[in-house]
């Protein structure tokens, strides 16, 4: 783990793009072998993009988006994009067939330019079409336990800024969770956003696109701009400290906050409170007891209680100088916020500057993720800068600084949804930059507050986390850093106390599956948890192979044949492990739903012991990708 650097300065960073080669599908060691999948565009470029495919003697397969499911005939398929089904149908009529493909192209958020749409429309529109159908197409080819490796682009337009000309819609920009986060969660399918401009034409696109699928890349985000290919990366962008003469913040300033009693919110409320006795509005969907009960309320809990918590970090502000009103509102909720702003405005004048630090945990493998779920972390990130929007359109904001995170560029298991959210953010900055005083902060986990100290792990995990909190941010640095963030110009900046780097996907190839991981020699094993099973010991050879498996992964000197897998420990972060030591051993196509479905040694080895999971047809895939890379590797 990189150490901590212990000057504030270099904490900072900025997204760049670097230029590089365009590839070259005739170099020799393109994909000559390819079969390809391409969710068509209504532009015409997809269309294009098959007769390349087909004219150069690959296999192509089309689907267009429409009402219902309908196979058009060998190549050609319709489904509906928001109904689960049409696509597990789609990849199962693709094996069925032998045309499982190796590499998909996503066209369906190629919009060419805006969609006429309002913002809030927008983003229904590129959560539906884009973020839920990556999911679909994900939790398909999951469930069919497909091992073959697979190159998944998807394909957008103007949704980076590269060149400052670019017109950006920041509901697009959701994308870019499945996008940094498909490999890590499914780790055959190496997935990249391709990003073009409008200004391309259809043969164009269809070219670079044809250019593009014909080698294996490395990296995550591509833009093409009037031909020229960009990579995405991060420079240092070092921040002098804060200069108070020059400070964008005034004295008793009318400040709003959103998840004002979060950790981080109410630590920037401190900062503004100690700065320039600030006028605080904190907005939260908690509900504080009544003012006048406070000291009750005090008197009959521990000090380690959450809202007695709350309400002295809200008194040690007042003691500052500060003036606070906390209001209950869901900031996603455009009648609620409304009512809300209206009480804070009358009480304290017109809002001067926002902070915008609402959230929602994230939590849930893709294989697992419901669209629902989904949008409601999304919700107080994305429909509440929509909302904010709205109802201070009016008020001349000195400032607005979103709380964005590092997961819109580092994305851990569980965490697509977050990911996109904070993706959106990012983009929401960008692309109002020019209209006024507006950055996105894509924090770093923070060492005593925020979700990354609150939200639960299983004790392996939770000591991972515990050294990542030590090289975290502080409270006070994370003021200083604030800070110095106000007082810089950048629409965007990323603050990490430690070494950041953008890597692609670099040596490491598609196909090969995280390895159920081993406790060290050093580490002990803990004792079996009192649970609510009898130990029961394995009793034939595949259950003591999948009980070993699991004592190696969790750490547990026993395991019992009728234990939980989720009582043990284990979490949906380490499915995929498991899915892929199962696999391997006893050849057979488990899905990647099969552990939670079957979550004890029992049923496991019984599902395997009666051919439930067809190892023939397994092995069989597997042996065709073995094929193609073996023919890849001869070329």
């Amino acid at each position: 783990m990189p150490e901590r650097n212990s000057n504030i300065a270099d904490w900072f960073y900025s997204p760049s793009w670097e230029q590089g080669p365009l590839p070259n599908a005739d170099s020799g060691s393109g994909v000559r072998d390819l079969s390809a999948l391409i969710f068509l565009d209504e532009w015409g470029c997809g269309s294009r993009l098959v007769e390349l495919l087909q004219n150069s003697g690959r296999h192509a397969t089309a689907v267009r988006a429409g009402t219902a499911f309908q196979r058009v005939n060998e190549n050609s398929f319709v489904i509906n994009p928001e109904v689960k089904e049409d696509y597990l149908r789609l990849w199962k009529e693709l094996t069925a067939s032998g045309s499982t493909p190796d590499t998909i192209v996503h066209l369906w958020c190629l919009t060419r330019g805006e969609l006429g749409l309002s913002p809030e429309d927008s983003f229904d529109f590129f959560r539906r079409r884009g973020f839920n159908s990556l999911l679909y197409l994900t939790q398909s080819i999951g469930d069919q336990a497909s091992a073959e490796p697979i190159q998944l682009k998807v394909v957008s337009d103007d949704l980076h800024r590269v060149t400052e000309k670019e017109v950006l819609s920041a509901p697009k920009a959701i994308l870019m969770g499945p996008c940094r986060i498909i490999h890590k969660e499914f780790p055959n399918i190496r997935c990249a956003n391709v990003d073009l401009t409008e200004r391309l034409t259809v043969e164009g696109c269809a070219q670079l696109l044809f250019k593009e699928i014909g080698v294996r890349t490395t990296e995550i985000v591509i833009a093409y701009r009037d031909s020229q290919r960009w990579v995405q990366a991060i420079e240092h962008a070092p921040l002098p400290q804060a200069n108070t003469a020059n400070s964008i913040l005034r004295e008793g300033g009318v400040y709003l906050i959103t998840g004002g009693l979060g950790g981080i919110g109410l630590v920037l409320a401190e900062y503004l409170a100690q700065s320039v006795r600030a006028r605080l509005v904190l907005i939260s969907r908690s509900r504080l007891p009544d003012r006048g009960r406070w000291q009750e309320w005090l008197s009959a809990h521990e000090d380690s209680d959450a809202v007695s918590q709350k309400i002295r970090k809200i008194q040690g502000i007042e003691d500052r100088g500060a003036k606070v009103l906390v209001v209950n509102a869901d900031v996603a909720d455009f009648d609620q916020m409304r009512t809300a702003l209206d009480q804070a405005q009358n009480q304290f004048g017109p809002i001067q500057g926002v902070i915008h630090a609402a959230g929602v945990s994230p939590g849930g493998l893709m294989l697992l993720k419901k669209p629902e779920a989904a949008a409601s972390v999304m919700a107080p990130k994305v429909k509440g800068t929509l909302v904010l929007d709205k109802l201070l359109a009016d008020n001349k904001l000195e400032f607005c600084a979103f709380c964005s995170s590092i997961s819109a560029f580092y994305g851990e298991f569980g965490q697509v949804d977050y990911a996109a959210a904070n993706a959106f953010l990012d983009a929401y900055a960008l692309e109002h930059a020019s209209e006024r005083r507006i950055v996105s902060i894509n924090w770093n986990i923070w060492r005593d507050v925020g979700m990354g100290v609150h939200n639960p792990l299983p004790a392996h995990l939770q000591k991972k986390r515990d050294r990542e909190l030590r090289l975290g941010i502080a409270s006070e640095e994370g003021k200083e850093a604030f800070a110095r963030i106000l007082g810089s110009s950048l629409p965007q900046v990323i603050v990490s106390p430690r070494e950041l780097v953008i890597t692609g996907y670099k040596e490491r190839e598609a196909d090969s599956v995280e390895p159920v991981a081993k406790v060290s020699p050093d580490q002990r094993r803990h004792p079996r948890p009192n649970l609510s099973t009898e130990f029961v010991i394995p009793g034939n050879p595949t259950e003591r192979t999948i009980a070993e498996m699991w004592q190696d992964l969790l750490g547990v000197d026993q395991v019992g044949i009728h234990d939980n897998f989720f009582e043990l420990g284990g979490n949906s972060s380490l499915v995929p492990g498991v899915i892929s030591g199962i696999r391997s051993a006893f050849a057979v196509g488990l899905p990647a739903t099969g552990v939670i479905e079957n979550p004890t040694v029992h049923l496991l080895s019984e599902g395997i012991r009666q051919g439930r999971w067809d190892g023939a047809s397994f092995e069989a895939s597997r042996s065709r990708g073995q094929r193609r890379r073996q023919a890849r590797e001869m070329r």
